[in-house]
């Protein structure tokens, strides 16, 4: 009987080509199975050591037990007559159980030739990350956290009707009577589920902090142990455009934190193995500065990193979202299809998580600590405690104020200043008058330093102010900055007064302020939402030129927004609505809406709109604020009859950007069908275009002025003949092309939302005519019937005042010499 050959895989030999594949990535390639005076090595390399060449030989057993100090002996013993001859060498020996004790101290003390590692070992050491998580725990300790954090509480987010599948895995994963702490690293521990984790809250509320805290722990953890996961810590507010995934993980580890011979190939193939807690923090401030489409490739591109065995944790403000569709796609993997949600391929659905506020009693141990930490030789124990018990009193009147762990500190941080008087708040709280007094005495502090005299404290303010401002309309809404991006404009104005050169005048304008440093030349705000505070002050302290408006409703982000409603008066903001009729460029919404709060109603800002403006037409039959409602859907239809192009593009985008499903319920709610808005929208259209149209005979013209009309109706309805006469063809994404087109032309671009409800019709011009005004009817079926194209309607130019009103007496005076003949 003939023997079968034996075509098991030999033991350790999976192991070899594992070891041999990260060894290659520091070593260059492996020479594999060479016979070498009678011993068949499993792998070898050549490394270049100080201009010699040493040989490192590797020999992988893959056995189920930790190797025992006979078998290393023999191991050993069989590669002896390699090592002596080839020297300089030696052996590495690979397991994935390691050694016993005996074999360890046979390795470590009694061989100097041999080496051992295991397969875990090895891995992290491929991507030698040790450099970085001593700088994670120096970041952490440097901000002083490590001595005063307090845990805050969350709660899942969800639909609480809603019972699916995943929302009982969320429920069953994260314990909601541990702190948001305990809870996430109970997770990052876990290894039955590897979706993503998105922990939200609104501003200040610690989210950073939390992730500083979690990355540093780890960090520390995983120095002790290979199994913890090793932390890596990307802040998304850095990003200011697309930037693919391996670009940043190269820049964090080229240039902020250079980590030798990092590859991003290995990286992902140890996360993919879980070894890494991918944290990224702050994807709002990342969308700031991107577009919806450019928000979502970025998401995607960041996604990359989430793998079968990998933990990502996304932080930032659910205010990054402007409408449930956002937050869907990039937290659900969901998009909206009619009054459905289907699931985006290659998308994973994130547990969604919400950091809740200081409770009363989280707050007073955060005062109480941080005012101990801070006082150092200023108060004794008593005084520290007296001060203490007064900061959080003040916290009592307002817990939802200073439920906000950065509010607690800033008060906190006022409270250390024996000068401060803290009864400033018993007048007046709000995060407006908080963030004024804490900026304010800051620079009191800094003025009272001989060698700052001679820039004054309001001169401070406003350099920061600019800085800010400079940050969020220039840099993406940056918090952080280098030394060489900052114009010179920002100094010149001191030159002149103060002694020191340049250097000296930016080293003394951005030391000692609420600025960090975290390099030799890079400068931070120490939390966004200073910068916040310093942008709306600096808005405030200069209304806005026409000119301006555009920059100011960049400028006019969440946090923003927030400090302009509790410091704005309808007094310091009644001159941004008059200078706005001129107004051009890009000009989101919520800021008109804005506008539109602060002169009291649309129909007061309305009034303060020049009726030669576009601005009139386009605001006219919105009520009381813009977006299409139930309240206005019917007077923004009616307004796009007789519309000019403007006008028209600017409601038909209002109208499309809805999804489908709530154009439908707008349509229900003021008996209106579906189908009859799409026909409306394009009956619309027709009415302002043969409005505007003169026809002589079966010709039509019509004004430069109104050319966007027939512009409109050219890109956006097709024509075809047909035995029964034109049929227009309508479709919404065409149309809402060259809408966008024609208002970036009139410098108004369309900054809402871009995705588009999608549909095609056909109607017969015999069907639409009948709903074209009554005197318009005729020109449409002049125009279906000798006409094949909207581009039969020629453009002639506009005539002047003075050559109309002559043209307009010579038409009478021939009529009155006709009427005198005929006499």
């Amino acid at each position: 009987m003939a023997t079968k050959p034996n075509l098991k895989v030999k033991p350790g030999d999976a192991l070899r080509d594992q070891a041999a594949k990260l060894l290659s990535s520091k070593f260059g390639p492996a020479k594999t199975e060479r016979r070498e005076m009678g011993k068949k090595p499993d792998i070898y390399f050549e490394v270049s050591h100080f201009g010699r060449t040493v040989r490192l030989y590797v020999e992988a057993k893959d056995y189920g037990h930790a190797l025992k100090r006979s078998e290393v002996a023999q191991i050993f013993a069989d590669y002896s007559g390699i090592l002596d001859r080839k020297k300089p060498a030696s052996l590495l020996i690979v397991t994935r159980n390691g050694l016993s004790t005996d074999a360890d101290t046979y390795v470590n003390v009694e061989q100097s030739d041999l080496r051992h590692q295991t397969i875990l070992e090895i891995e992290v050491s491929s991507v030698d990350l040790s450099s970085y998580m001593d700088f994670l725990q120096r970041e952490f300790a440097e901000s002083r956290l490590d001595k005063c954090y307090v845990e805050s509480d969350f709660r899942i987010k969800g639909d609480a009707q809603s019972d699916s599948e995943f929302e009982r895995t969320t429920k069953g994963l994260f314990d909601t009577q541990k702190s948001a702490y305990h809870a996430l690293k109970d997770w990052v521990n876990d290894d039955t589920d590897y979706s993503p984790v998105a922990l939200l809250g609104g501003y200040g509320s610690g989210k950073t902090s939390l992730a500083t805290k979690l990355a540093a722990e780890l960090a520390e953890a995983s120095t002790k142990s290979l199994s913890v996961r090793r932390p890596i810590f990307i802040k998304l507010g850095n990003i200011t455009r697309y930037s693919a995934i391996d670009g940043i993980l190269g820049g964090l580890f080229t240039s902020e934190v250079p980590i030798q011979n990092f590859n991003f190939h290995d990286f992902q193939i140890l996360n993919d193995k879980g070894h890494f807690l991918i944290i990224l923090d702050g994807f709002d401030e990342m969308k700031h500065s991107m577009t919806w489409t450019s928000f979502k490739a970025q998401v995607q591109s960041l996604l990359k990193l989430h793998k079968p065995k990998s933990k990502v944790l996304l932080l930032g403000r659910p205010s990054a979202f402007l409408s449930e569709d956002e937050e869907r796609h990039i937290l659900k993997g969901e998009r909206r299809f009619g009054d459905d949600w289907v699931s985006l391929p290659h998308w994973p659905r994130f547990h969604e998580l919400e950091l809740s506020d200081f409770n009363a009693e989280q707050r007073k141990r955060f005062v109480t600590g941080y005012l101990a930490l801070e006082t150092d030789d200023k108060f004794t124990s008593d005084m520290a405690s007296e001060r203490a018990s007064v900061a959080n009193k003040i916290a009592d009147s307002d817990p939802k104020l200073f439920g906000k762990p950065v509010h607690s500190k800033i008060l906190t941080d006022l409270a250390t200043d024996p000068k401060f008087d803290l009864s400033v708040f018993s007048e007046s709280k709000s995060r407006w008058v908080l963030y004024k007094e804490f900026i304010r005495t800051l620079y009191t502090r800094e003025l009272e330093k001989e060698v700052r005299q001679e820039i004054s404290d309001d001169e401070r303010i406003k350099f920061l102010r600019d800085l800010a401002f400079w940050l969020w309309t220039e840099k993406g809404t940056s918090i952080s900055f280098s030394l060489d991006e900052l114009p010179g404009k920002y100094f010149s104005r001191w030159e002149d007064r103060t002694s020191d050169d340049k250097t000296g005048l930016q080293r003394e304008l951005l030391s000692g302020s609420i600025l960090e440093r975290k390099q030799s030349d890079v400068y931070y705000f120490g939390h966004r939402s200073f910068a916040e505070f310093l942008v709306a002050d600096r808005m405030l302290a200069n209304p806005p030129a026409p000119s301006d408006h555009a920059v100011y409703s960049q400028a006019y982000t969440d946090g923003v927004q927030l400090f302009l409603s509790e410091a704005s008066s309808k007094n310091q903001t009644t001159d941004w609505c008059n200078t706005f009729s001129p107004a051009k460029g890009a000009i989101h919404h919520h800021y008109i809406n804005f506008l539109i709060d602060q002169s009291g109603s649309i129909k007061n800002f309305k009034s303060l709109i020049d009726p030669n403006s576009p601005w009139s037409k386009i605001l006219e039959p919105y009520s009381p604020t813009l977006g299409v409602s139930t309240w206005n859907f019917i007077t923004v239809l009616n307004a796009m009859w007789g519309a000019n192009a403007v006008s028209y593009a600017w409601h038909f985008l209002d109208i499309v950007s809805e999804p489908e499903g709530a154009i439908d319920h707008l349509c229900q709610d003021v008996g209106f069908s579906y189908t009859n808005l799409k026909q409306e929208l394009l009956v619309a259209l027709l009415n302002s275009l043969f409005k505007k149209a003169i026809r002589k005979d079966r010709y039509f013209t019509i004004e430069s002025s109104d050319v966007g009309l027939r512009r409109l109706a050219q890109r956006g309805i097709s024509t075809t003949e047909s035995e029964n006469g034109l049929v227009f063809g309508f479709s919404s994404l065409e149309m809402a092309e060259i809408c966008m087109r024609i208002l970036s032309e009139a410098s108004l671009p369309w900054m809402g939302p871009t995705e588009f409800v999608e549909f095609k019709v056909d109607y017969l011009s015999t069907r639409i005519c009948g709903r074209l005004e009554q005197d318009l009817r005729e020109n449409l079926r002049v125009f279906s019937k000798h006409s094949k194209s909207f581009s039969a309607i020629t453009e002639v130019k506009r005539k002047s005042q003075f050559k109309a009103k002559r043209d307009r007496k010579s038409r009478s005076n021939s009529a009155s010499l006709k009427k005198g003949g005929r006499k």
